[in-house]
Parts: structure tokens; C-alpha cells; sequence
């Protein structure tokens, strides 16, 4: 069994001296127990050889005691597996016999000492203090040469790495004086900047890279930096050995040794002037756009994927009455009335829980809202960014189209008027009148005249025709009376909306014999002729399209008055809207549609809950005011 002494170690760099005994004589081995702790001496014993011999760790033993029995033979042999085994350890020999030439062929395989039994205490601390400066020396010099040798593998790293640098590294002297430093190191890739070999450039100034666009008062600046002590950053233009220019990004330092003082001067260089011209027209690129956004008449709104305005161009500000700088930071609701921001949420939370932005690339009319709360109509047109991930709304105020089309839309109502009055007073009134007259003829040939029996069956067959031709009139003229009602605009008074679509219900039920009711709620009353003139005909084409298309046979038509809105709501039980018509829009949507955005309306059309059409259509009552 191996056992061990627990001796508190020293406080040196170098591990303490730890003594492995072997001895079979137990009072030897507690003389040398006693004489080694004592001193302080981490202790290892084994009773013979071959119990030391198993010992797995072998790093810690520094010096071995090995009692030398009487056959030499067998001492020459666990000498030798020890040296095997520890190489470096310091083994003294044990011996009872002072005769040296017996110790000679020990000597000669590595003993590095022998002491006579019974062991002197003196004489053993003598040769355990030669083996501690000897281990002390022998530790300093393997210190040294691992530390010499990770410099040498660092320098070789460094060296290496610098070499290969894409960067321009150029390693000169301390001396500032006329002609300056000279160059006595540069890396491979100053050479393929600049044309010189390293031969070229050792030697030499860095002037030599120098021409006349360079910067001489950035020079001087230069060497008074260094000459502080300083580092120095700046970038020149230097030229390669055809004398062609570039740009070069410097930084040059001071190398001191342990006493603070400078040896060398390092810099760095990096040709950056294909960087420079990137980054310059980078810059013209944006000036360019700056001076497009600035100058662009329309308004043109980044934001963020919350919604959160994070760019405008002047033109917003102007259109919607903020002062410069005011809208960013804010929700882009803020930009648009009350009635859109239910659908402005819905739409944006689809978008982050699916990632789909289904108005990205379509035009489409919106209502904006200035600062002072009045309303105005827009083009808008959103497209996306991905770096960075932004909405980019590009608005234009339509207030000057849509007056256009409103005039020109008053021109066809009247000219519908017109035309309409013309049926009426003047077309109306003489198919009346050729009605009389027919009739008139008709009551005449019933008179009895002379002759009359000999021509009675022509005169009979005559009346009849007449007949017919007084109720063809007749029937002419009550379709162009009802032609005559259909071209003249609603006429607006208390209760016009209202009682123009009860009479509508009412000519639907009596002329196509279907079911169609009118019911109201609420304050749906409109003073603004131009609003209800539309919003009657939207509902006109929706109870059209219900009887000629949707093959109705109720239609229900409802007008709800809200706070802030009037809700109106066109419900009939037909066929519905196929798949087959769903990805097109026909030309009566595009005109109910197209008469929606002229009076700043929302216009929905879809199918009913339970089948059939359902045309939806809402308008603020702000925007009533404003079309």
C-alpha cells in the first residue's frame, strides 16, 4: 500500500519537492518519515520495488530513496523500469556498504547519489537541498523554453497572420527627422497594392507612396501626433509605382518597449476607393431621392408593421395640415376618419397573423382626414419593403377629379332632366293626344251613316284596329311616363330620400309583382342632393341587378341613421353571387362602386348571411358635408 503524508506546500512557482521512499526495514522507513516531515517534505512510501512499481502518477515524484539490497543484479533492474517510468526524478541509492566500485554500474544508469545506512539526517538534507536547486533550475529552465517556445509559435501566428492580412501593414522605424522613418517591414498585401516589391520598399520612406494629391498639412498633423505618442487616424491618397492614385483609409500607432519608449511606428491601410465611390453614390442616390420625395406632389407615408408612421415627405404635411415632423411616432389612423379604423385593425392584424397583405399593389379610393377633422378623398396605391420591413403609401388628393366628375355627372342629371322633362311635357302629351285622337275615330265609326251596312264588316275590322292602336299608345305613354320618373334625380326635401325609395319599393312590387319593402331607423334624413341623388341610384342598380340577375322575389331595402353614419342596406333572397362572377366585377358594381367613392362612401357587396345579395354601403356623416 502507497501511503501519504500531508505536508501543507509552499508558496513557490515551482511544485514541492514530494520524496517517494522504498525501504523494507521499517525503522529506516519511520527514521526517514520523521527526518523528511519534519523539513516539510511531501512523503510517499512503499514496503519493496514491486509495490512502487504500480503507481499510475509518476508527476509529482521529484526524488526517490531506493534501498539497494545485496544483490546488485536485482537492484540494477528496479533501477531501470524506475528511470522508464520517471525520467526525471533524482534517485539516491540506500546502501549499507561504503564500497564505491560496487556502486559504480548503478552510478553509471543514473543514481544521483548514494548515502550509508543508517541514514545521517544531515547528510540527507544536504543531498535533498542539492536535488530542490537542481529541480528549481532544471523548472526554470523548462518554464523558459515552453515560454520561449509559445512566443516563437505566437510570433510564427502573428507573423503568419500578418502576412496574410487583406490589409496593407507597413512596419517602420521611430525616426521622424528628414527623410523620415524607414520602412523595415511590409506584408504581402502592400506589395499587390502597390506594385513595389518587398525589396522595392525596404529601406525607403513611406514617401514613396506619396504624389502630389496627397494631403502634406494631414502629414503634418501626422508626425506631430506620433511624435506626442499618440495614434493617428486619417485617410490619404497615395499612389502605387505606375503612378496611378487611391484612396487609402491609414491608421498608424506607436510600438514602446517595457520602458515606455518607442521603437517602431505601425500602420495599417486599406485601398477604399472603390468603397469611396460606392459611398458617394450611395449619397448622390440619396440626394436624388431625398430631392424626388421633397419635391414629389404626392404624399408618400412610411410606416412600420404596427401601423406606426416612421417617414413622410413634405407633401404629407401639407395635404393634411401637421407641421413638419409631427406625424412621425404617430398611428397611421390618425390619417383617416373614424369609419375606417375597424376595417384598418381587421386588415392589419390578418396581415401579422398571416403574413398576406391583400392591398399591396392595388390602387384603390380612400377618405383622408386633416388635422382640422375635415375630410377629403384619395388615390392610395401600398407597396412593401423587406429590408427594412416597411408599408409605403404613396396618397394623392382627388378633391379636383372628384369635383370634375361630380360636375360631369350633374351634366348627365341634368341632361337626364332635360330629357326626362322633354318625355313628360312634350312626348307624353302627344301620345295623349294621338290616344284621344284614335279614340275619337273609333267612337265615329260606331255613328251610323248611310251605307254603313253594305260596309260593315271593313268599318268593323277598321274599329278594331284603331283600338289597338289607342291602347298601344296608351301603354307607350305610361312607359315613357315611368321612363320620364327614372331620369329625374331624387329631389331633396325633409323627407326626399325616404320617400323616394318608398315610392321605388312601391313601383318594384307593382310592376315586377314581387315583394320589395322599405323600412328606415333612426335620423336618415339628407339635405346634400348630391349624396342622395347617389345613394338612390346605388340602390336603383341593386334592386336592377336583384330582378334582372339574381332572379328575386323579395328585396329588402333598409336606411339606419347612426351617431356618425348612415347605414344602408340592400337584401334580396336570389341567386346570390356565384364563384364564377366572384373574381370579376361586373359593370353595375363598377358603377355602384364608382358612385360610392364620388360621395366618400364605403361599398360592400357580398353574399347574405342566409343566401341571396347583400350591398352594404355606409357614409360618414362628416363626409356628407363635403361632396
Amino acid at each position: 500500500m502507497f501511503s501519504s503524508s500531508k505536508i501543507k506546500s509552499s508558496s513557490r512557482m515551482q511544485p514541492p519537492l514530494a520524496v517517494l521512499v522504498i525501504e523494507e526495514d521499517a525503522q529506516t522507513r519511520e527514521d526517514l518519515r520523521v527526518a523528511l516531515t519534519s523539513d516539510g517534505y511531501p512523503l510517499f512510501e512503499a514496503d519493496h520495488v514491486e509495490e512502487a512499481l504500480t503507481r499510475t502518477d509518476w508527476s509529482e515524484v521529484v526524488a526517490v530513496l531506493l534501498s539497494a539490497g545485496p544483490d546488485l543484479e536485482s537492484s540494477s533492474e528496479a533501477l531501470s523500469k524506475l528511470r522508464q517510468l520517471a525520467p526525471h526524478a533524482y534517485v539516491v541509492l540506500l546502501t549499507e556498504t561504503p564500497d564505491a566500485d560496487r556502486d559504480v554500474p548503478t552510478l553509471e544508469q543514473g543514481v544521483f547519489d548514494t548515502l550509508l545506512k543508517p541514514i545521517d539526517s544531515a547528510a540527507l538534507r544536504a543531498c535533498l537541498n542539492r536535488i530542490a536547486q537542481l529541480s528549481a533550475t532544471q523548472f526554470l529552465l523548462n518554464a523558459e523554453a515552453q515560454a520561449r517556445q509559445t512566443a516563437e509559435v505566437r510570433n510564427h501566428l502573428l507573423a503568419d497572420a500578418v502576412s496574410q492580412m487583406g490589409d496593407c501593414v507597413i512596419v517602420t522605424d521611430c525616426d521622424l527627422v528628414q527623410p523620415g522613418p524607414r520602412i523595415v517591414y511590409v506584408n504581402d498585401a502592400v506589395c499587390q497594392t502597390t506594385g513595389y516589391s518587398r525589396e522595392e520598399l525596404i529601406g525607403q520612406s513611406p514617401r514613396i507612396l506619396q504624389g502630389k494629391q496627397t494631403d502634406h498639412a494631414l502629414l503634418k498633423q501626422l508626425r506631430q501626433t506620433l511624435a506626442a505618442g499618440q495614434s493617428f487616424r486619417c485617410q490619404l491618397v497615395n499612389y502605387r509605382k505606375d503612378g496611378t492614385a487611391y484612396d487609402s483609409d491609414l491608421f498608424i500607432t506607436p510600438m514602446v518597449d517595457s520602458e515606455a519608449r518607442c521603437t517602431h511606428y505601425v500602420s495599417v491601410h486599406r485601398d477604399v476607393t472603390d468603397h469611396k465611390q460606392t459611398v458617394e453614390a450611395l449619397r448622390q442616390g440619396e440626394e436624388q431621392l431625398r430631392s424626388i420625395l421633397n419635391t414629389a406632389i404626392d404624399a408618400i407615408v412610411s410606416m412600420n408593421h404596427q401601423g406606426i408612421i416612421v417617414g413622410a415627405n413634405p407633401a404629407t404635411y401639407r395635404m393634411f395640415g401637421y407641421a413638419e415632423g409631427e406625424l412621425l411616432g404617430q398611428d397611421v389612423k390618425l390619417l383617416m376618419p373614424e369609419s375606417y379604423h375597424a376595417h384598418h385593425d381587421t386588415s392589419l392584424a390578418r396581415y401579422l397573423k398571416t403574413g398576406q397583405a391583400r392591398i399591396i399593389g392595388v390602387g384603390r379610393e380612400v377618405v383622408g382626414k386633416r388635422k382640422d377633422g375635415s375630410t377629403f378623398p384619395l388615390s392610395l396605391a401600398i407597396s412593401q419593403t423587406e429590408h427594412p420591413p416597411l408599408f409605403i403609401g404613396i396618397l394623392r388628393d382627388i378633391s379636383a377629379l372628384k369635383e370634375l366628375q361630380t360636375q360631369v355627372l350633374e351634366i348627365a342629371a341634368e341632361e337626364d332632366r332635360r330629357i326626362g322633362q322633354e318625355l313628360h311635357d312634350s312626348v307624353q302629351q302627344e301620345l295623349t293626344g294621338l290616344g284621344l285622337l284614335a279614340q275619337t275615330v273609333s267612337e265615329m265609326l260606331l255613328t251610323s251613316i248611310p251605307g254603313q251596312a253594305e260596309h260593315e264588316p271593313r268599318i268593323a275590322k277598321i274599329r278594331k284596329m284603331i283600338e289597338r292602336v289607342a291602347t298601344g299608345i296608351g301603354e307607350t305613354g305610361r312607359k315613357v311616363h315611368q321612363l320620364s320618373r327614372g331620369l329625374v334625380p331624387v329631389e331633396i326635401d325633409a323627407e326626399g330620400l325616404r320617400s323616394a325609395l318608398t315610392e321605388l319599393a312601391a313601383t318594384v312590387e307593382e310592376r315586377y309583382n314581387i315583394e320589395c319593402i322599405f323600412t328606415s331607423q333612426g335620423d336618415i334624413d339628407l339635405t346634400n342632393n348630391f349624396a342622395a341623388t347617389h345613394l338612390f341610384r346605388i340602390v336603383q342598380e341593386a334592386v336592377n341587378n336583384a330582378i334582372k340577375h339574381g332572379g328575386a322575389s323579395r328585396i329588402d331595402i333598409s336606411m339606419i341613421g347612426e351617431e356618425k353614419s348612415i347605414l344602408l342596406e340592400v337584401l334580396d333572397n336570389g341567386s346570390g353571387i356565384s364563384d364564377k362572377h366572384s373574381s370579376g366585377v361586373g359593370l353595375g358594381l363598377r358603377i355602384m362602386a364608382y358612385r360610392a367613392g364620388l360621395i366618400g362612401a364605403n361599398l360592400h357587396v357580398g353574399n347574405g348571411e342566409f343566401g341571396g345579395t347583400l350591398v352594404r354601403s355606409i357614409i360618414s356623416r362628416g363626409n356628407i358635408g363635403h361632396v
